[in-house]
């Protein structure tokens, strides 16, 4: 069975689901686009804020280079 990645995640969300979930992990949405594209990963702190704010959010779509 294939895992989701962030980025598919991400790309999932239409621009309204994406303000929301910035919103409820205090981050932006340019923040998001980053993790997504793998540009940033997320430390500690906003990985629990996301999986937080959105139940389908695993430490292996945030970190998949920890969680495989």
């Amino acid at each position: 069975m294939a895992r989701i990645t962030f980025k598919d995640f991400y790309s999932a969300m239409d621009k309204a689901e994406l303000a929301v979930l910035a919103s409820k992990s205090n981050t932006s949405v340019n923040y998001l686009y980053q993790l997504a594209e793998g540009v940033r990963r997320p430390g500690a702190s906003v990985s629990a804020r996301l999986k937080a704010a959105d139940h389908r959010i695993t430490d292996s779509m945030l970190r998949p280079d920890l969680y495989a």
